[in-house]
């Protein structure tokens, strides 16, 4: 996902906020018209329906990411990354398969703490989740440069 595709996410979060204050505000009694501030609702409508993407995530994460954490691992030696697991967050997941995000950091000639960002593939096997594949998003040193929905560095 490219940052034109995040800014128009982000446009039409305002659109469907802007929405919901027309019609939060058509609700309301004429008497309490006066006392409407539509900036600070079309605001706050905005912020919620842009974290809600980062919710979902953190919600899946909490409930089903506990036994990934030797998977996650298993992906970061085989992708040969000399540094540190900074954080993962599961994505998608059902009973057999899931997605998730990785994000280390790792040293590099010209960066000493590089953000590196990866998807991978997980699938349950034997009660243990096993990486399918993985896929780079942002590396530096990978000559990578793209984001995620929600975007994490």
């Amino acid at each position: 996902m490219n940052l034109l595709a995040l800014s128009g996410y982000f446009v039409i979060c305002i659109f469907i906020g802007f929405g919901l204050t027309v019609v939060l505000s058509a609700l309301l009694p004429v008497k309490n018209q006066d006392g409407f501030r539509s900036w600070w609702w079309t605001a706050c409508f905005t912020l919620v329906l842009v974290s809600l993407p980062y919710a979902r995530v953190e919600w899946l994460t909490q409930r089903h990411g506990e036994g990934m954490r030797p998977a996650v691992e298993r992906v970061l030696r085989a992708a040969k990354i000399k540094g540190r697991l900074d954080y993962y967050k599961v994505v998608k997941v059902n009973e057999a398969r899931a997605d998730i995000i990785m994000v280390a950091r790792e040293q590099t000639l010209t960066n000493p703490t590089e953000g590196v960002v990866l998807t991978a593939d997980l699938e349950m096997r034997n009660g243990n989740w096993r990486a399918n594949t993985f896929r780079f998003i942002d590396s530096v040193k990978r000559n990578r440069d793209g984001t995620t929905f929600p975007p994490y560095w």
